[in-house]
């Protein structure tokens, strides 16, 4: 599957949730996701924010019926990977990167909201630059200069600094984070 989904991209690739620039989103859209009950089809592209989905991790998302979404998409035949006794669900990488777009056609409201909720579940689990990165995204300024303050340092050391250069610019930081 991994290497048809890489012979579909094509060269001049304009993703669009029909397909309509990409037979491979046209395939998804066609033969995966609009098979899917509308709340699994909900479930799936609210949750393409994380890598690996697991009920937890959903819930805190904001979806409450986590476990029962992931047990019925287990059935589905979906280009994912499951981990640990069908508790883990990874997508394809380009699966995920077709929910992300089918994401992102959503009202900005909706979005703004699940990176918010994605950006405060990141901080929970220790990753603060990542964090940063989707708090920023949701317009969260003072709850992404904390998670900044915490990763700055590592990502100087890195030498990435247009990174941190952004951050301190959209963080309007003049002083020590």
């Amino acid at each position: 599957t991994g290497v048809l989904f890489e012979a579909w991209r094509s060269a001049g690739h304009l993703a669009r949730s029909g397909g309509e620039a990409d037979p491979l989103h046209g395939y998804l859209s066609a033969h995966v996701i609009d098979r899917l009950p509308a709340e699994d089809r909900e479930f799936l592209i609210g949750t393409s924010l994380l890598d690996d989905v697991t009920a937890r991790r959903a819930a805190a998302l904001g979806y409450a019926d986590a476990p029962e979404r992931l047990a019925s998409l287990r059935g589905a035949h979906l280009p994912a990977n499951w981990r640990e006794g069908g508790r883990v669900l990874r997508c394809h990488p380009r699966f995920r990167e077709y929910l992300l777009e089918c994401l992102e056609q959503r009202g900005a409201d909706d979005v703004r909201a699940l990176r918010l909720a994605h950006g405060r579940l990141l901080a929970t689990e220790g990753h603060d630059e990542e964090a940063t990165e989707e708090l920023l995204a949701a317009g969260a300024r003072e709850e992404a200069l904390a998670t900044a303050g915490a990763a700055i340092f590592g990502v100087i050391d890195r030498l990435d600094l247009p990174v941190a250069e952004r951050w301190l610019e959209q963080l309007g930081a003049t002083g020590p984070l």
